[in-house]
C-alpha cells in the first residue's frame, strides 16, 4: 500500500503561537538552551510543513505553565493573547532543568500543552524527558548538549504538533522530519539563535557582519543567505540582496514545502524589480506560480508590473487569475476596473466596480469612479445618481467635495 500526501485545503490557517517555557532567569544557560531549541523548532516549521510558528518565547514570563494559575485564568489569559498575535492555537508549557557537576545541564523534563482558541480545548499535553548530552561542554555553550540529542526533541514536538494540527499529513512528513539536520553544527546554531534575539541598536549590523562570517564558514548554510537578503534588501541594497537570495533559493532543502518556496521566489521577483531588473522580476514571480499556483501575490506582482509597462493584455490576464485564485479579493475588482478605465472600455469598469461594490457598499470612491465611468459614456443621469451617493457617503470628505463640484458644474450647464 502506497500512502500519499493528502491535500491541505488552501482557505485552513496553522498559525501558531509559542511562548515561553522556562521560569526562571537566574542561569543564562539555561535561557540560551530554550531559545536556542524555539528557534530550531521554528525552522523545521517554516521549512518543512504548513504550520507558521511565531515565537514569543524571547518574551519574559510570556507565559508558564503554573498549576496555581486557576484553569479559567489560564484559558482567559491563552483567549487574550491569540487575538493580540493573531494566532488560532497556543504552545505553552513548562521546562524544569537539572545541572550537573561543574554546571553542565544534565536532565530537561518539558511539560507542554497544545491549546487551539477556535475549539477552545486541549488538543494534547505531553511531558517528555530529555538527556541526551554530551560529557563534555560544546565549545559555543556551557552546558553543551549534543546536536543528535537537539535534534531529536524538535523532531519529537514538530511530530506531535503536525499529528494535532494535520493528522492527514503525519505519516508523509515523519521521515523528512526523522531526517531533519537543523545545520551543520551546534556552533552554527548558536550563531543564529543570538542572532536572533539580539536587539541592541546596532542589531542589523550586528545580524549582517555575524552571518557574513557564518556563510564564510559554511557557505551551504541557506537560513544565513536567506537572512543575509533580506537585512540587504532593508538597507536598500537590492541587487546584492536579489543574490543573496537566489543563493538560498538554490539551497533549499528538497523537501521544503511549494508555498515556502513561492514565498521566497516571490520575495527574489520583488528585490529585481527594485534593482530595476524588471524581466529577472517576471522569471522569478512566474516560478512562485510553478511551485504554488494557489499564492495570490506574484499574480498581483505581474499583473501590476505589465500595467506600468502599457502591455494591457498581460496585465488583465494575471488579474483575472488572481481573481480565480482569490474570488473574494475585491483588490481585484479595482484593479481590472482601473485597467478598464485606462483603455476607455467602460463597460467593463463599470462591471468591475459594480463587483467591487458587493464587497464596499459603502466606500464613496467606488460611487465617485462610477460616475465618472458614466459620464465618459455621456450618460449624464445616471452619472448624477452615482455623485450623489458619493456626497451622501462622505459629505465632508475629499470624494464628496470632488462630487459636489461636478453635480454643481452639471446643474450650472443644464441653466
Amino acid at each position: 500500500m502506497v500512502l500519499k500526501q493528502a491535500m491541505i485545503p488552501a482557505h485552513e490557517s496553522y498559525k501558531l503561537l509559542g511562548l515561553s517555557f522556562y521560569k526562571q532567569a537566574t542561569n543564562p544557560a539555561f535561557n540560551e538552551f530554550e531559545q536556542l531549541f524555539m528557534y530550531s523548532l521554528n525552522q523545521v516549521l517554516q521549512w518543512r510543513t504548513d504550520i507558521q510558528f511565531v515565537d514569543q518565547s524571547h518574551v519574559p514570563n510570556l507565559m508558564i505553565l503554573d498549576d496555581g494559575i486557576p484553569v479559567e485564568s489560564q484559558i482567559r489569559t491563552l483567549h487574550d493573547l491569540s487575538h493580540r498575535f493573531d494566532c488560532n492555537y497556543v504552545l505553552y508549557g513548562s521546562m524544569d532543568l537539572d545541572v550537573g557537576p561543574a554546571n553542565y545541564l544534565d536532565n530537561v523534563i518539558l511539560d507542554i500543552r497544545l491549546y487551539n482558541c477556535t475549539t477552545q480545548r486541549h488538543l494534547f499535553q505531553l511531558r517528555y524527558e530529555f538527556n541526551h548530552f554530551e560529557t563534555k561542554p560544546a565549545k559555543a555553550l556551557n552546558f553543551g548538549p549534543s546536536l543528535d540529542g537537539l535534534n531529536e526533541l524538535v523532531q519529537w514536538l514538530s511530530f506531535h504538533l503536525v499529528g494535532a494540527l494535520q493528522p492527514q499529513r503525519a505519516l508523509y512528513l515523519w521521515d523528512s522530519l526523522k531526517q531533519t539536520e537543523l545545520v551543520q553544527s551546534l556552533s552554527h546554531l548558536q550563531h543564529l539563535t543570538q542572532i536572533h534575539y539580539y536587539n541592541g541598536p546596532d542589531a542589523l549590523s550586528h545580524r549582517f557582519s555575524t552571518l557574513m562570517n557564518l556563510i564564510h564558514q559554511e557557505p551551504s548554510l541557506f537560513l544565513a543567505h536567506h537572512d543575509i537578503g533580506l537585512i540587504q534588501k532593508k538597507m536598500k541594497n537590492y541587487a546584492q540582496a536579489t543574490k543573496s537570495l537566489e543563493t538560498a533559493y538554490q539551497l533549499l532543502p528538497p523537501e521544503t514545502p511549494h508555498h515556502q518556496k513561492a514565498l521566497l521566489a516571490t520575495e527574489i521577483g520583488i528585490c529585481s524589480a527594485l534593482a530595476m531588473e524588471i524581466d529577472t522580476a517576471k522569471l522569478w514571480w512566474k516560478k512562485a506560480i510553478e511551485n504554488d499556483s494557489g499564492f495570490i501575490n506574484p499574480y498581483m506582482n505581474l499583473a501590476h508590473c505589465y500595467e506600468e509597462e502599457g502591455s494591457m493584455p498581460e496585465a488583465e490576464y494575471y488579474f483575472i487569475q488572481a481573481g480565480k485564485v482569490a474570488p473574494d479579493d475585491f483588490r481585484i475588482c479595482f484593479n481590472l476596473a482601473r485597467l478598464y478605465s485606462k483603455q476607455e472600455q467602460w463597460d467593463k469598469a463599470i462591471q468591475q466596480y459594480e463587483a467591487q461594490l458587493l464587497y464596499e457598499p459603502d466606500n464613496a470612491w467606488v460611487y465617485s469612479n462610477l460616475a465618472n465611468c458614466y459620464l465618459q459614456q455621456g450618460s449624464i443621469s445616471d452619472a448624477k445618481q452615482y455623485l450623489e451617493k458619493t456626497l451622501e457617503l462622505d459629505p465632508n470628505g475629499e470624494a464628496g467635495r470632488c462630487a459636489n463640484l461636478i453635480l454643481s458644474s452639471l446643474q450650472a450647464a443644464e441653466v
